[in-house]
This record gives structure tokens, sequence and C-alpha cells, in this order.
């Protein structure tokens, strides 16, 4: 934990102690640390475990540039396509809509050949 000399405190979550760490009061201690600088933005790791929807609607009162979903938070659908939960899609579909990009971060999980859509498949199979 860090005191500095107005008295915030900055919680590291590696040296914190049993408890869930609220993202967003770190992020509002840090903001409030560099007295709201305009060019100060955030961007969000997106975990496959999300938090409640109150604690993600604040997010969107924030200047969020960037959202970082990593791979292991991608499901497999019937047809073993990556997909995302409806919970993530909805999300996702949110940051659209507030301009936050998107990035897709990690190993490929998903043993899919490169090049292989399901339309491609399709119509190599119609030709036949």
């Amino acid at each position: 934990m860090v005191k500095p000399e107005d008295g915030i405190e900055v919680r590291n979550p590696e040296y914190m102690g049993e408890g869930d760490v609220d993202s967003w009061e770190l992020w509002n201690s840090f903001r409030l640390m560099c007295e709201h600088h305009n060019q100060l933005s955030v961007a969000l790791d997106i975990l496959s475990s999300l938090p409640s929807v109150s604690s993600v609607a604040r997010w969107f009162g924030e200047l969020v540039r960037a959202a970082i979903i990593n791979t292991n938070s991608f499901l497999t659908n019937a047809k073993g396509y990556p997909c995302l939960s409806k919970r993530h899609q909805r999300l996702v579909t949110a940051f659209f809509d507030h301009s936050v990009q998107v990035v897709i971060s990690g190993r490929s999980i998903h043993k899919l050949p490169v090049g292989t859509s399901e339309s491609n498949v399709e119509t190599q199979n119609e030709g036949e």
C-alpha cells in the first residue's frame, strides 16, 4: 500500500491480502493522484469471469480507450469455433458503442486450420 502526501491510499493487488480488489477504486485513486489529467485514460483487462453488472457499468463513465480480452475468455461453440459468452458479447458491443478499441491477446486455444472458415469448407465440399 502506498500513502502519498495527500492521504490517498493506492493498493497494489500483488501485495494485498485476501479479498477482491476493486479495479475501479484503484483507477479512481490513481486518477485523483494525477489530478484528473485530461490525457489520462485506461485499458481494461477483460477476464473470463466478469464482475457484477454494476461494477462493469461504472467503467462506462470513464475514459476507457481499450479493452484487452485474453483468448482464455473465449468458449468453444458446437462447431468447435471460438465464441464469447452472451455476457461478454454484450460487453464488447457496449465497448464498440462507446468507441473503445478491443484487443485480443494471448495464444490461440482453438485448433482451427489457418485460413479456414466455415463458408470456405462448405464451398469446398459442394465442389467435390
